[in-house]
């Protein structure tokens, strides 16, 4: 799909992010966390623990995704993985950041649906940029946030 350009009252023009940059960050990003995730699990011999501490663990994995989730897009505009494809997530009213709480919303969305309908809301949340008639590409996790994708940093 091809991505376009939007002008916003700033001296830098701003092009969409198309899926396939977008899929190849979400790609790089499972690996990130899946690394993470199977070291702490290895290293805390997670197997030869108690139930509690087994879900302490599952917890605090829980809350580093979403930290590393949320707070990447808030603090950076950028996951690691849209960091190394050279996309970031925007404010499409101020071209800047996404507050904390527009991160929380984006975030949030897109699990909620997809844990709801087992998954299946989630990859129509993932392909909802397709459905935008604006020009932007935005998910519809994107327009509760007020965000949208773009290229270059």
């Amino acid at each position: 799909m091809q991505a376009t350009s939007q002008e916003w009252p700033t001296d830098r023009t701003f092009e969409v992010a198309g899926l396939g940059l977008r899929l190849v960050a979400r790609i790089l990003d499972f690996i990130i966390v899946v690394a993470v995730y199977g070291t702490v699990i290895i290293a805390t011999s997670y197997g030869h623990r108690s139930d509690l501490q087994r879900g302490l663990i599952t917890g605090a994995l829980l809350s580093a995704f979403v930290i590393y989730e949320v707070g990447g897009v808030w603090r950076y505009g950028a996951t690691l993985g849209k960091r190394a494809v050279g996309i970031e997530v925007l404010n499409v009213e101020a071209a800047g950041r996404l507050s904390l709480m527009r991160s929380i919303f984006r975030f949030g969305l897109f699990w909620i649906v997809a844990v709801a309908t087992f998954g299946l809301g989630g990859l129509l949340v993932a392909l909802s940029p397709t459905f935008d008639r604006s020009g932007r590409q935005q998910g519809w996790h994107d327009k509760v946030a007020h965000g949208a994708v773009f290229r270059g940093r």
